[in-house]
């Protein structure tokens, strides 16, 4: 997927005549965001999280089938439950991702002084005319311009994050608890115990 969005970029950018669109700082943002968000999200870093999540989701499905032998209306909240949970961790996740989208021109421009730094023949001009120090600033500027909102943003992402793990846990502690009480009571045999703890900790797997 990668390979082919790349190959779409390089045919979009040239198709026009000349090389003025390439020197417009929109366009170059664009140009990076294609290839991934702040460098570490691309489209095809999505292909193998989709995979495993259509399998979690029906191993959490079979195991809420499972739980429901014991008690539908059990099994039904906490599949509900750990859904809502999930459908908030994507959203928040989808918004974390968008927000990252504002700093592109920054986080381009701090790579450009990055490489002058890092390339022979800007490095020996850079020494020459004693910018070094300048550039080092410009870098450090720029970076920061990234890395502190985007701090900001993970400590949103980290309450959202822990609110959905208390209310899944809460979730799975009365459920679990409902089955050990039933167990208790003679109600349910034990292979009936392990059975329906193990459900209760597949339907999570998602």
């Amino acid at each position: 997927m990668d390979e082919r969005l790349r190959e779409r970029v390089i045919l979009a950018l040239n198709r026009p005549i000349g090389i003025a669109h390439l020197e417009d700082p929109s366009l170059r943002d664009r140009i990076e965001r294609a290839q991934g968000i702040t460098g570490f999200y691309t489209a095809g870093s999505t292909v193998g999280p989709i995979a495993n999540m259509v399998s979690l989701w029906l191993q959490s499905a079979g195991s809420a089938v499972i739980l429901a032998r014991f008690s539908p209306p059990l099994a039904v909240t906490l599949f509900a439950t750990l859904a809502l949970t999930s459908h908030y961790l994507r959203t928040e996740y989808v918004r974390s991702i968008a927000t990252r989208t504002e700093f592109t021109a920054s986080a381009r421009r701090a790579g450009y002084f990055r490489d002058l730094a890092l390339v022979p023949g800007a490095g020996k001009e850079l020494r020459l005319w004693g910018m070094l120090d300048w550039l080092t600033a410009r870098f450090v500027e720029h970076t920061q311009r990234v890395i502190l909102p985007m701090a900001q943003d993970r400590r949103r992402g980290d309450r959202v994050h822990g609110a959905a793990a208390i209310l899944g846990q809460l979730a799975a502690f009365a459920a679990t608890s409902a089955v050990a009480l039933a167990a208790s009571r003679r109600e349910i045999d034990l292979t009936a115990l392990v059975t329906y703890l193990g459900a209760i900790g597949g339907v999570g797997q998602r």
